[in-house]
């Protein structure tokens, strides 16, 4: 094998410059699959943390009736039991319970439709990490019961800056108006196209007094730390929580964003197919010339004895050396790039403006998110298509006839 292996390395560079251009093309196929990967990557992880993580939690928890209807008295019963259950769960990472309804907030000059959010500061934090968001202003504060933040696209139409005042109109669970006057703290930037124009946040006791429902939360939103034993955590959640209870996943929650958001690997596939398919053409291309053109040497080498499955590893073998050359060029191309695309990124909007697809923000900046298993399936595919790509011209060299090959010019 290692005489092969030197006959097959010396074989390649008869035709060096040839030889190159292929190792070129493929090189340059392998960084622009690297580069694909990390601005996909992370453009689906944005995302997900605004879609799942901040919106909708890995796991949540609501009364039966509250998804289809979502009426203020269709609250989580005992959630206080609940809660302390979920916290005990080995596969939890974090959770936290909201109770929310739409209204009116109304500022000096303007009103607007606004869906208010009454939240735990720290548990809050914990899932959405929503203090992180503040970018202006500053977060939730126990000593401030009254204290709300503001998306920064209601904040903007209702002309409020954090100091300033807004008032709830809203309904009660009883059926009386529910109204009351709330301190402007903060302003959010989620990535949530709809609760940056429309999300208020306040501390849960001052939700729950105005709307009269003491001690009662609509939702329970849980992270986990395996996103692949979702379904067990559902399971366990159920198991405590009871018959009244509604527990999904996040994919069953919204299946529109489980459907945009596994879009991923479709995208990665097609990529890979695109540029790889080139790709193959040029190997194709490449070792065909090296078959025709040796077609006397390969013919004298049958006569004295290689077999034709020799003959057939010799060219595979011409073939993975062209995918290790490429991939070893491509990946450090690919790494340069990636480097880049990381710590720049690619400016999307001349404007400068924020961008919006699928209900979320993105910066007019987009940045990439490097993956191991990114490089590293496009490295294999380097290598597979490498060896598909050169099976026709290995069999036609194992076929040959020794007298018939060594009688051609």
């Amino acid at each position: 094998m290692l005489m092969l292996w030197r006959v097959a390395w010396r074989n390649l560079w008869r035709q060096g410059r040839r030889s190159m251009l292929t190792v070129s093309a493929m090189a340059v196929g392998v960084a622009l699959c690297m580069a694909m990967f990390a601005l996909i990557d992370g453009m689906y992880t944005r995302m997900f943390d605004v879609m799942v993580s901040q919106a909708l939690g890995h796991v949540q928890v609501h009364h039966q009736a509250w998804p289809a209807d979502q009426q203020l008295y269709d609250t989580v019963p005992e959630v206080d039991a609940l809660l302390a259950a979920i916290d005990a769960d080995p596969g939890v990472k974090a959770a936290t319970v909201r109770l929310s309804c739409f209204g009116l907030a109304a500022g000096d000059k303007t009103s607007a439709g606004a869906r208010f959010m009454g939240v735990d500061p720290d548990r809050e934090d914990q899932v959405t990490q929503l203090k992180r968001r503040v970018v202006r202003g500053s977060y939730l504060d126990a000593a401030k019961p009254n204290g709300v933040l503001i998306g920064a696209g209601l904040a903007e139409e209702l002309e409020v800056e954090p100091g300033g005042e807004i008032v709830m109109i809203s309904q009660g669970a009883d059926g009386s108006i529910a109204n009351a006057l709330f301190d402007v703290v903060g302003v959010v930037e989620t990535g949530s196209t709809m609760l940056d124009r429309a999300g208020v946040w306040t501390p849960l006791p001052a939700l729950q007094s105005t709307l009269v429902l003491p001690n009662q939360v609509h939702e329970l939103l849980i992270l986990s730390d395996d996103l692949d034993t979702l379904p067990a955590l559902k399971g366990r959640v159920e198991a405590a929580g009871g018959d009244q209870l509604m527990v999904r996943t996040w994919q069953e929650a919204n299946p529109q964003a489980a459907l945009l958001i596994g879009s991923q690997t479709t995208s990665k596939t097609l990529i890979l197919f695109v540029v790889f398919s080139v790709s193959a053409l040029g190997v194709l291309n490449t070792m065909m010339m090296n078959v025709f053109e040796r077609t006397r040497e390969l013919g004298v080498l049958k006569a004295i004895g290689l077999s034709p499955a020799k003959m057939m590893a010799l060219v595979l073998l011409e073939a993975a050396q062209l995918g290790v050359l490429a991939s070893a060029v491509g990946v450090g191309l690919g790494l340069l790039i990636d480097l880049y695309l990381v710590k720049v990124g690619v400016a999307m909007s001349k404007s400068g403006e924020p961008m919006s697809f699928g209900g979320v923000s993105f910066d007019p900046i987009m940045r990439g998110e490097v993956r191991v298993e990114g490089i590293v399936i496009t490295v294999v595919f380097v290598f597979f298509v490498s060896i598909v790509a050169a099976v026709w011209p290995g069999l036609r060299a194992a076929r040959l006839q020794p007298v018939d090959a060594m009688r051609q010019r």
